[in-house]
């Protein structure tokens, strides 16, 4: 491990505390620690001088309390009639349910890329798919039969399976690809044609769907004029899947969680709402060092949200080469990150609040495609049981929700090589397709390095859909929220920095109680908060 450097101590100190001021008697320390570091043991000095100084600011009750006063811009996004109350005035923290479910939960060995293993998985998929949609159309009584890519019909049948490109190329009418599997089709691919005059149609790479249609069959190639299109499965519809089915393909622990019966979903709530605070957690920012996470859990600390989100990049590895020459070894900086948000979390006042902290594929220490197992730090002089770093897909459960959380923008992912019409529908056939798709990440290749292998750790179970996804995204709103088959897709803040700018922004959700109604779309509140400015408080 390579020095800290005396910067980095001052940096470290400076935002440590509440004023984000030197005291005299940090001065000092300062001063003693410039004539000593040269010794070998200049980090234990900085430790241990540490470690006093927050046990005489415990003592005094001074740490992270009365030191700021902040004041806000609070702009309502969604529901903006209904009423909210802040977690410090909710008197139901003994009383709500919280959970958690990674998508992974150990390190892996990512193979990267071996044509016959991306091949042998994307196989596996669509006959998985395959094997869903038949279950789908007979409980539904569709009557659709599939077919095989090249079979003898003259009429129209029913065909299934991914959509891709030659050379991954831009997607259009004239160039979509339907891939078969192996033991169904023996690989047979077909054109799909006569999309022109379709008016509503969404189509992007790695797609699982059927279409009917004609076929017309030449010494090159096979080519199907389709006249219907059945994109993804009807999962958002209420059909159950044999249970023995689904244990076998998918999570089982999040079928286990999704499971659980709350009987008095009421009580858990105590006619109030459940609080949740939002922040993307940049600490570093054009190659300096940014007071956000400070700021932002002073604010924790004055508001008491029941759940805290902490999404990542928190050191963005793009934009931090030279930074890494400057301050040495990154897992320094993340080891003290985490020590801080722990500590933190160990305040009295602060027991019942809960903070999810989820990684980025754009972090400086996680090199994991997706999905992402969580951040590793274990330090039993610093755990705290309401700390928890989470995979990145994963999933929280706060009473009888299901909510799924991501640091990627799933957006920009399927938008990037996309065929929509009406583009005025974009956004509501792009969440659609996540539904149907069963997974937030159904394109491939996709934005984001993905591990094929690893391709049912990214799919939710179809049994029980999440009821709220949470994203960030590169959007020219601040943030919002589009209710899809009930469901609620919520982007709490933008990924373009300026305009949720790092330290003066933050995203608020309210979920209130099915007290007047059982609808989701009714009952939750998004709020975006703007720190104005701060000052001392010398009561």
């Amino acid at each position: 491990m390579k020095d800290i450097k005396q910067a980095d101590v001052k940096h470290y100190l400076e935002t440590y505390y509440t004023d984000n001021s030197i005291g005299n008697d940090l001065k000092e320390a300062f001063d003693y620690i410039e004539r000593n570091k040269h010794k070998n043991n200049f980090h234990k000095l900085f430790e241990d001088y540490l470690e006093d100084y927050n046990k005489k600011l415990l003592k005094t009750g001074t740490l992270l309390r009365d030191h700021v006063v902040y004041e806000y811009e609070r702009v309502k996004q969604y529901n903006s009639e209904l009423t909210e109350t802040e977690g410090r005035y909710c008197n139901n923290k003994y009383h709500y349910y919280i959970n958690y479910v990674n998508s992974i939960n150990e390190n892996y060995k990512f193979l990267g890329l071996d044509t016959n293993v991306i091949c042998d998985c994307i196989n596996k998929k669509i006959s998985l798919f395959l094997e869903l949609f038949l279950k789908y159309s007979k409980k539904l009584n569709l009557n659709i039969e599939i077919e095989p890519i090249l079979n003898m019909s003259e009429d129209e049948t029913y065909i299934f399976g991914r959509i891709y490109t030659e050379n991954e190329m831009n997607i259009s009418e004239s160039n979509i690809i339907l891939e078969g599997n192996m033991k169904w089709n023996n690989g047979d691919k077909a054109q799909l044609l006569n999309l022109t005059d379709m008016r509503n149609i969404c189509f992007f790479l790695g797609q699982i769907l059927a279409i009917k249609g004609k076929k017309e069959i030449n010494q090159f190639s096979i080519k199907y004029y389709v006249s219907s299109v059945y994109a993804g499965l009807p999962s958002h519809l209420k059909v159950q899947i044999d249970k023995e089915f689904v244990l076998k393909h998918f999570n089982t622990k999040e079928i286990e969680e999704d499971n659980k019966i709350h009987e008095n979903i009421l009580h858990l709530y105590n006619n109030e709402n459940i609080h949740i605070m939002i922040c993307n957690g940049y600490i570093y920012n054009d190659n300096n060092y940014s007071e956000h996470l400070d700021n932002f859990l002073k604010v924790v600390n004055e508001k008491l949200p029941h759940v805290v989100l902490m999404f990542g990049p928190f050191l963005y590895i793009r934009n931090f080469s030279e930074t890494i020459q400057k301050i040495g070894d990154i897992n320094i900086i993340y080891e003290n990150l985490f020590k801080k948000i722990t500590k933190f979390a160990k305040n009295e006042i602060l027991e019942k609040t809960h903070f999810f902290i989820i990684p980025s594929i754009y972090d400086s220490i996680n090199i994991y495609p997706l999905p992402q197992p969580p951040f590793y730090y274990e330090n039993s002089n610093f755990n705290s049981p309401n700390v928890h770093f989470l995979s990145n897909p994963s999933y929280i459960y706060i009473n009888e929700l299901k909510i799924a959380l991501t640091s990627c923008d799933i957006v920009y992912n399927l938008t990037r090589n996309l065929l929509c019409r009406p583009s005025e529908l974009k956004l509501f056939y792009l969440f659609e397709q996540i539904l149907r798709q069963l997974s937030l990440f159904p394109s491939y290749p996709s934005e984001y390095n993905i591990e094929i292998t690893k391709f049912k750790n990214l799919l939710f179970q179809p049994n029980r859909l999440p009821d709220i996804f949470i994203y960030p995204s590169f959007t020219n709103e601040k943030s919002y929220i589009k209710e899809v088959h009930k469901k609620l897709f919520i982007c709490p803040y933008s990924i373009d920095v300026n305009k949720a700018q790092p330290g003066k922004f933050f995203s608020n959700i309210y979920i209130l109680p099915p007290n007047q109604t059982n609808e989701l779309s009714k009952r939750v509140i998004l709020e975006n908060v703007f720190i104005c400015n701060n000052k001392t408080n010398n009561i």
